[in-house]
């Protein structure tokens, strides 16, 4: 189930971190590999990175 990652019964929560996101990147292009296909989005925004990186300096 979607919802906030400490709710019971949660298993899809937000990312939180570039290792996270890398995680995700790697499963969503594996099952691409094996025709899997995206069904909406599909973009990964670059403000939301950058916004990390000055939230972190």
């Amino acid at each position: 189930m979607l919802g906030p990652g400490l709710q019971p019964g949660v298993n899809l929560g937000a990312s939180v971190s570039q290792k996270e996101r890398n995680k995700i990147a790697d499963l969503v292009n594996a099952a691409m590999s094996e025709g899997g296909k995206i069904m909406t989005g599909g973009v990964v925004y670059a403000v939301a990175a950058a916004l990390m990186k000055f939230m972190n300096s």
